[in-house]
């Protein structure tokens, strides 16, 4: 042994004697308490259980493309849409062109909901303004203050060209009005519909694309558009129809809003005026691009929807925005 072992070995006696010599018992072990016995006699085990894994759940992305978007998103079978009525900035527009692959097709967009609630408000029909001049070129030109609305289509041209399926003056039960909407087309001039089978053309109640000016289907159905709140007491069957109105000189304090929808579609720079001069602007190999029916059917069929068909002037114009 050490001299250090031998040192302390020493202290530890010296200590010993000194806590005798006070009454003091030497530290002992404190032994480790009994567990509590359960009901049936076992004792309680109190190490704690291990958890169990756990699965994180799956991560999901703050932004989403829209191709991953598509695969959640409602889908409404009902109507290929290629019009709607938001700017870029209040939501995102999944396109379907008549040209695009089969699965592309299948992916139709979702109808954006309206971005205010209605206010309902009375409605001035005392206020009647002229109908509108007409450019050389076709442009309406409206009274002063509706300068920047300037279709180039006229109601009676949409509808004997063909438009909305056959189906936009069909009886219909209105959700806004919570009442059945009557095949009422009677309420246009006689001029207009003369002589049109308003059974095909004009309040079929089955949709019928094949009358479609281009063939094609590019418009939502009513009962969609109420779903989304776009649609007013005022107009129930929606734009074209306040379009006939507006055209005949009605004014009321929801024109502002449907103008605004017409620009951000079938403007000077709207969304699918815009696609369709590219789509036609990609065909270059021939002169009549513009107006070559087969280039971006739905586009087209959309733009009549509109009130708006493309022009050779406005196609070079937005090429050549200085010319």
């Amino acid at each position: 042994m050490s001299e250090y072992e031998l040192a302390r070995q020493e202290n530890i006696r010296a200590n010993q004697l000194l806590l005798a010599s006070l009454g003091i018992d030497p530290v002992q072990t404190k032994p480790a308490p009994t567990p509590k016995a359960e009901p049936d006699g076992k004792p309680k085990n109190r190490r704690p259980a291990r958890s169990k894994p756990y699965e994180r759940a799956r991560a999901v992305p703050i932004r989403q493309s829209a191709r991953i978007s598509a695969l959640d998103a409602p889908i409404y079978s009902d109507h290929l849409s290629i019009a709607a009525s938001m700017d870029d900035k209040q939501g995102s527009i999944r396109r379907v062109y008549s040209d695009s692959p089969p699965a592309v097709r299948k992916a139709i967009r979702q109808l954006p909901r309206a971005p205010s609630p209605y206010v309902e408000d009375d409605v001035d029909y005392s206020i009647v303004a002229p109908q509108p001049a007409r450019d050389d070129d076709g442009t309406f030109r409206f009274e002063a203050g509706y300068e920047g609305f300037t279709p180039n289509m006229a109601p009676w041209e949409m509808l004997r060209e063909g438009s909305f399926d056959g189906s936009y003056w069909r009886e219909f039960y209105s959700s806004v009005l919570r009442r059945t909407v009557p095949a009422d087309y009677d309420s246009l001039p006689d001029e207009w519909y003369e002589g049109l089978d308003a059974d095909q053309l004009l309040c079929s109640q089955t949709y019928r694309p094949e009358v479609n000016k281009y063939g094609v289907k590019a418009s939502q159905s009513i009962e969609d558009w109420e779903k989304q709140g776009w649609i007013r007491p005022q107009d129930p069957r929606g734009w074209f129809q306040w379009y006939c109105r507006f055209f005949l000189g009605r004014r009321t304090a929801d024109d502002v809003r449907q103008i605004g929808r017409w620009n951000g579609c079938a403007g000077p720079r709207g969304r699918f005026k815009t696609s369709l001069v590219r789509k036609a602007a990609s065909h270059s190999q021939h002169d009549d691009a513009w107006d070559d029916p087969e280039i971006a059917p739905i586009l087209r069929q959309t733009l009549q929807h509109w009130g708006v068909v493309l022009t050779r002037e406005a196609f070079d114009a937005y090429l050549d925005p200085s010319a």
